[in-house]
């Protein structure tokens, strides 16, 4: 009997120690093989993304330092006014960004939530960008029905004459495109032809505009009108009350 309890207690004494080493080698996770469940907030990373403004995408770019990040590291947004009259700011997920260095650096401290970027803008009063500059700027009087024109002048860099046909059967210039920041006063109806003033022959190129405006599509107001040249990236703007 003594016999059998002896190697009883030896095969306990064995199982024993086998569960000890799976346990001790196979039943738990090393810290280098965390799954996504396990990671504290300071491991994960977060993801950035940007929506863009529906009015001026066209006109700025926008770089960011990092498409993803961790908690509580320092991301950096730069954006890019192409044309020189935007004036931005950056929000994350609804909180503005601290303004960099640099014009057009903002930069924010990564939440532990994926991140949004809205984008909201200013206009900046731009009376000359690289020569151009507004000619005449006459009043405008809402509902009077009269024709009125104003005109641009683009200094020593000329426009392509190159035209294409309106909505109204008129020609205009290809490169060249006015906004207007309320259009409740200013609509783009209000704009019926925008003219080359052009060089001598062969006419290839534009010294300046004249834009045609029918009094009878504005309402009384105010508002930012914006002249782009989008061949020689370049804007300036008015500020414009119609009585």
């Amino acid at each position: 009997m003594k016999k059998w309890a002896g190697i009883l207690c030896l095969t306990g004494a064995l199982a024993l120690s086998f569960a000890v080493f799976i346990a001790c080698s196979g039943g738990g996770k090393t810290e280098g093989n965390k799954s996504e469940g396990d990671k504290t907030d300071s491991d994960k990373t977060y993801k950035i993304s940007v929506t863009d403004d529906a009015e001026f995408k066209d006109y700025y770019d926008v770089a960011l330092s990092a498409q993803e990040s961790k908690v509580g590291e320092t991301v950096t947004v730069t954006v890019e006014d192409k044309f020189g009259f935007l004036d931005p700011t950056v929000y994350f997920n609804g909180t503005a960004c601290t303004e960099g260095a640099a014009d057009g650096e903002f930069t924010f401290a990564m939440p532990s939530s994926d991140v949004t970027l809205t984008l909201e803008f200013g206009i900046d009063d731009v009376e000359e960008n690289n020569g151009m500059k507004w000619g005449l700027t006459p009043p405008l009087t809402a509902g009077s029905g009269q024709i009125v024109e104003f005109t641009v002048t683009f200094g020593t860099t000329y426009v392509s004459n190159s035209t294409y046909a309106t909505s109204a059967g008129e020609l205009g210039m290809t490169y060249i495109r006015l906004l207007s920041t309320n259009e409740e006063v200013f609509p783009p109806k209000a704009v019926y032809r925008i003219r080359p003033i052009e060089t001598g022959a062969p006419y290839a190129s534009a010294v300046g505009a004249t834009i045609i405006i029918n009094c009878a599509n504005v309402s009384k107001g105010t508002t930012k009108l914006i002249f782009l040249d989008k061949q020689n990236i370049r804007a300036i703007t008015y500020n414009l009350t119609v009585e």
